[in-house]
């Protein structure tokens, strides 16, 4: 905010270029709702379907806490019905699924053994990396009060006092 030198008042700007605004905190109120994904919290459906434009936004999650489920608007001129939202699913009905084989698995088939030379479950330069990995993938890690004792090259161990 700027100081009126002649008066000495604190003027608010009306019309701002946001643009302008390099640092700073706006306050929510100035920002307008539709720009906000908002989580409102309703008991039941009932108070779902009471939700109006003044409480929701497109967008914006509703919570229905009797059933724990959460919509996403879609619709804030059908908010009194399911038609107004989406319902958030964290998994996949396999009726819903597109373009899906008719049965599963979709034909009887196997995969070979990969070799440096050809590709079977996996290919044959990921077989070829894995064969370099060697018997250095399997290493123990010991951690003791003991001196190291025994054990393979490579191995780690880790002595503690005692």
């Amino acid at each position: 905010m700027a100081k009126d030198k002649k008066k000495g008042q604190i003027l608010k700007p009306t019309n701002l270029d946001a643009s302008v605004i390099k640092s700073g905190l706006l306050e929510i109120a100035r920002i307008p709702p539709v720009a906000i994904e908002r989580l409102i919290t309703v008991a039941d459906q009932t108070e779902r379907f009471n939700l109006t434009s003044d409480d929701v936004s497109t967008g914006d999650t509703v919570k229905q806490l009797d059933i724990n489920m959460m919509y996403r608007v879609q619709d804030t001129d059908k908010l009194d019905s399911e038609d107004g939202y989406t319902e958030f699913m964290a998994a996949t009905y396999w009726d819903n699924v597109q373009s899906k084989p008719s049965t599963f698995p979709p034909d009887t088939h196997g995969h070979s053994e990969a070799t440096t030379d050809s590709s079977g479950f996996m290919s044959n330069t990921d077989k070829s990396k894995l064969d370099d990995v060697g018997s250095m993938a399997n290493r123990d890690f010991t951690v003791s009060t003991d001196s190291p004792s025994g054990g393979n090259d490579g191995d780690i161990w880790y002595q503690v006092g005692s």
